[in-house]
């Protein structure tokens, strides 16, 4: 009887050590994927905050700047930020040809561009959610060339 009961507790602990990596396996790859999808539709304006209190601001429509917008967040994956040493913070404000909005918050690292990144901002009412953050290839440089400072 007790050989039994320890044979059922180690096949608990088996599937959930199993379940565990396999959420920590694929669950960023499942966020790259559900982001890189919503990003299909091509950006036709973008409005630029530095910080999200700042009076300081960019809008950019139809040129080159939102064509390299678009690939970089279509480069964009998923990441889990380590101990983040905010630089500087961007507020976009992205209205896509289908009218729907999307939001980010990108800040940038001290400690050069592979730490920067940018968190995918939900609203409702009064309440914000960040969402998932993403890691994106030339976020410093786009950032740098829009204008804001």
């Amino acid at each position: 009887m007790r050989r039994l009961v320890f044979v059922g507790v180690v096949a608990i602990g088996v599937l959930q050590l199993a379940a565990i990596l396999t959420f920590f396996f694929f669950y960023p790859r499942y966020r790259t994927k559900t982001f890189r999808e919503a990003q299909a539709d091509s950006p036709a304006n973008c409005e630029i905050e530095l910080d999200q209190e700042s009076a300081t601001r960019q809008t950019h429509s139809g040129d080159v700047w939102l064509r390299d917008l678009d690939r970089t967040f279509a480069a964009a994956e998923y990441f889990r930020p380590n101990h983040p040493r905010k630089e500087k913070e961007f507020y976009l404000r992205v209205t896509r040809l289908s009218s729907r909005t999307d939001q980010y918050l990108v800040f940038l690292d001290r400690r050069g561009p592979e730490f920067d990144y940018f968190y995918v901002v939900n609203r409702s009412g009064r309440s914000t959610r960040f969402g998932s953050a993403f890691r994106a290839p030339d976020l410093r440089r786009l950032m740098t060339e829009s204008g804001v400072k």
